[in-house]
């Protein structure tokens, strides 16, 4: 277990906790259990890292190798699992609340149940939607630890 300094703002410091859980999404998958699960508790925070390509779309040329933020020209309709982000975006899930996450971000506080993520591309139609992906993302999962700053 490692404790070391990842963000400071003026009112918070983050410390990982723990950094040791590592797993592959695919591109071409619907939601993707991480085996994760995350427990609400007041001062922690489950960041979410994401490094990598994937292939989305393949009429978008050169832009069709992306990362986890997606292809800023285009934002998902409303046939995506999270519509009005960046398309090919990595997004997240647990229970029924599905929250961006990009190359890098948090699940929201509060929520409790097991961390799902998917490529932000249409499940089930009426385009080719995950079925022309290819690729994969590596994830890194961490606990972080939040501290208010005193001085």
């Amino acid at each position: 277990m490692s404790d070391y300094y990842i963000h400071n703002t003026d009112e918070e410091t983050y410390h990982v906790l723990d950094s040791r859980f590592s797993i592959r999404i695919y591109a071409d998958q619907p939601w993707q259990k991480t085996n994760y699960m995350i427990v609400s508790k007041e001062k922690e925070l489950v960041l979410v890292q994401a490094s990598g390509t994937w292939y989305v779309n393949p009429y978008w040329g050169a832009y069709r190798w992306i990362n986890g933020n997606g292809n800023d020209k285009y934002k998902a309709s409303g046939t995506y699992p999270m519509p009005g982000v960046n398309e090919g975006s990595l997004i997240g899930r647990v229970g029924r609340k599905i929250f961006f996450i990009g190359n890098e971000g948090y699940v929201p506080k509060g929520l409790e149940g097991e961390l799902e993520l998917v490529c932000n591309d249409e499940l089930n139609g009426p385009g080719a939607g995950i079925h022309d992906n290819k690729g994969f993302l590596q994830i890194k999962i961490s606990k972080v630890l939040i501290e208010k700053n005193t001085t």
